[in-house]
């Protein structure tokens, strides 16, 4: 149960910036290595890397970062309307 937690909880950090309509530079750095780390905790230590992950941890992990880098955020990406 803490593992799902713990999980979770790195979920939140990194949905925390990419929701961010300005997220502090620090965060947008480190955004890679977290997904990352992420990644490999929600898959589990018996994952086998030889396997294909799903296409929205690759877009987590190897995308995201590099958008938020070039873009300062992905809000514009979203679809969402913002409200006044």
């Amino acid at each position: 149960m803490y593992h799902n937690y713990f999980v979770l909880q790195k979920f939140e950090e990194l949905y925390n910036v990419l929701s961010s309509e300005n997220p502090p530079e620090q965060e947008v750095a480190a955004f890679h290595t977290k997904a990352k780390s992420w990644a490999r905790d929600l898959l589990g230590p018996g994952y086998d890397t030889a396997q294909p992950i799903t296409p929205y941890i690759n877009v987590m992990v190897y995308h995201c970062p590099s958008s938020l880098q070039k873009y300062g955020n992905i809000k514009m990406f979203t679809g969402q309307v913002s409200r006044c």
